[in-house]
């Protein structure tokens, strides 16, 4: 013990930032400090030259003394004069071990801690003083630790709402593209049609049928594939049974894409409640262009890759028009 107070009690030397020796502030005089003060440049901060000068000083302390002193952390050497007097406070503190275990907030959450009260930061933090620093350290350390689980657990759910958001718009945009050629299907059945009006000059194993199309206004030919493995007859109730085929894929689709559109509007949801931002909207609008009125006004399902992911199920709530 005797021979650890000698080693406090000398001068302590270490390297600054600048590659020139340091010394330990415990002993240090009003003298001493004045020629250090006098010797370092005018414009030079005030907290850099108290790193650079003393050792086991940290950048919270010298920007605190700093504060205490001159009012501000961004002060110049040429207005340390008022230094001394809180310089040698806090150093009568520590020869002394009159410490006050601090904890540092900032909106919140935790930001540091330190030994002795903090002035800096005005209102844009605050302290809470604990009774020992071994129980602030365990509460620092478990409350920042708890801190971190919910910060990556956070992140993990919004990488999986992310994945299945990319997922749906993929899917989504395959499914109005499949609509969009269901909705061209007019020509299919006038295909049929043409085909049956014109089964007396065709036979077997034609690739190819040319024939005037009465649905159109000029009565302009049009060339109708065929499958040469089929009859005439054949060709006509193929181009029929794709016709009834699209048909009955609209409805399927359209219901597809409304299911579709609401997964999506939930994982976005679920993105902006993470993440504060949001996840971009789909841009093509895909399940929106032809669904029913009012079905944007339906509950949102839980997509099943959220619900193994722990991700609750958000209440939209309905905004009259144009106020969302």
């Amino acid at each position: 013990m005797a021979a650890s107070s000698t080693v406090c009690a000398a001068w302590i030397w270490r390297r600054s930032r600048t590659g020139r020796c340091c010394r330990g502030f415990f002993t240090v005089t009003e003298e001493e400090f004045a020629a250090l003060l006098g010797r370092a440049a005018p414009d030079a901060p005030l907290d850099g030259w108290l790193l650079d000068t003393f050792t086991a000083i940290s950048p919270l302390v010298a920007r605190e003394l700093t504060v205490r002193a001159c009012g501000s952390t961004d002060a110049p050497v040429s207005q340390g004069s008022a230094l001394w007097e809180v310089f040698s406070r806090w150093q009568r503190d520590v020869n002394e071990n009159t410490f006050t275990p601090t904890l540092i907030k900032r909106n919140g959450s935790l930001a540091d801690f330190t030994y002795g009260p903090v002035t800096q930061y005005g209102t844009y933090a605050e302290t809470e003083i604990y009774d020992s620093f071994s129980h602030l350290l365990d509460d620092f350390y478990e409350k920042r630790e708890q801190a971190e689980r919910v910060k990556q657990k956070g992140r993990d759910l919004l990488k999986t709402a992310t994945t299945a958001r990319d997922r749906v718009r993929r899917k989504l945009a395959a499914q109005e593209k499949e609509l969009t050629a269901c909705l061209d299907r007019d020509h299919l059945r006038i295909c049929g049609e043409l085909i049956t009006a014109n089964l007396y000059r065709m036979e077997r194993g034609q690739s190819r049928l040319t024939a005037q199309n009465y649905y159109d206004e000029n009565c302009a030919d049009v060339d109708i594939p065929l499958d040469v493995r089929l009859s005439p007859q054949e060709n006509a109730a193929r181009y029929f049974k794709q016709y009834a085929k699209a048909k009955t894929a609209e409805k399927y689709l359209t219901a597809q894409l409304q299911r579709g559109g609401e997964e999506l509007q939930y994982l976005e949801s679920v993105g902006a409640g993470r993440n504060g931002a949001g996840l971009q909207r789909y841009p093509h609008g895909a399940g929106r262009r032809r669904l029913p009125a009012g079905a944007g006004q339906k509950a949102a399902r839980l997509p099943a890759c959220l619900q193994a992911a722990g991700v609750p199920l958000l209440r939209r709530t309905a905004y009259p028009r144009g106020t969302q």
